[in-house]
């Protein structure tokens, strides 16, 4: 089969993958071997990249991945180290897949990357934050209808919260990713005036995903029902959800935080989660503290 050597490169580089080599070992063989094995790590990586079944089930993806590397050249350890490098390409995937509509969407609701790593039932005593899709706040900062600076307050008061809560309390963690999140990776221009809250803002996520679940969460109802399926979040002391917009009528964190109540669960929403991009106004609140809200108001002194 030929291929377009063009596109295969850059395939491989989003899906994580080596790119060809002749080294020491390929350059030893004869042309005709080398070509051979060229096409066959350009079929796999074709592959990967094509292929959703793959790229949603992470033991599918390493065999697929070490298979592809050996073939380029660079044999792979045969278990990859949890790194963060491992999941960037797994979530631009999903991106690429949704952006593209190849997929029947509904049988990528929830993905998780390495679920086995947010702690088993018997650690349902501890409290669970939730960080939701923590692109689309980062991204507000480029919008053109945002407002930068209520942005960047947003994204400090989070990564503080965010980084308060790993180090002081004892908390398991779940990270939902959506296609906005690829932003986090992106260069940030020299001169940027939020530069330090862009930051600090990543460094909070990152540490997050060192040490919790990773998701790719597209649908909020659903990821409601696996949080209370699969991370007992019913049974837990609180779920405490930051990150994305809350508008009562479509912030995908109101979605999740009234799914979740729905299903039993005490959700704490953390003071620095948004309705929108420029405002509070009209941000779901548990109901807890609804209620006290308005007990509040009716015995306020005066009324």
């Amino acid at each position: 089969m030929e291929y377009d050597w063009d596109q295969v490169g850059p395939m491989a580089t989003e899906c994580g993958l080596k790119q060809f080599a002749t080294g020491v070992r390929i350059s030893s063989l004869p042309s005709s071997h080398v070509e051979e094995m060229r096409g066959a790590w350009a079929a796999r990586v074709r592959e990967i990249y094509n292929s959703p079944a793959i790229w949603s089930d992470r033991e599918t993806f390493e065999e697929a991945s070490r298979d592809a590397d050996a073939y380029a050249g660079f044999p792979r350890a045969a278990s990859l180290s949890r790194r963060m490098d491992d999941y960037w390409p797994f979530l631009a995937a999903f991106e690429r897949f949704e952006q593209g509509n190849r997929l029947q969407l509904q049988r990528f609701d929830v993905i998780p990357f390495e679920p086995t790593q947010v702690r088993p039932a018997g650690h349902r005593d501890l409290p669970l934050l939730v960080i939701v899709r923590p692109g689309d706040i980062y991204a507000d900062l480029d919008a053109k209808d945002g407002d930068a600076e209520f942005t960047a307050r947003i994204l400090a008061g989070q990564a503080a919260d965010i980084r308060s809560m790993l180090d002081e309390q004892e908390v398991d963690v779940v990270v939902l990713h959506h296609r906005s999140d690829v932003q986090l990776r992106q260069q940030v221009p020299a001169g940027d005036p939020h530069i330090v809250e862009r930051a600090e803002y990543v460094q909070s996520v990152a540490a997050a995903m060192k040490r919790g679940a990773l998701v790719w969460a597209r649908e909020m109802t659903a990821v409601a029902a696996w949080l209370v399926a699969e991370q007992s979040a019913a049974e837990r002391p609180a779920v405490v959800l930051i990150g994305a917009h809350a508008a009562a009528d479509c912030g995908p964190t109101a979605i999740l935080g009234a799914a979740l109540e729905e299903a039993g669960v005490q959700v704490e929403l953390n003071e620095f989660v948004p309705a929108t991009s420029t405002s509070y106004d009209g941000r779901w609140e548990p109901e807890e503290l609804q209620a006290s809200h308005v007990s509040s108001l009716s015995f306020a002194p005066g009324m």
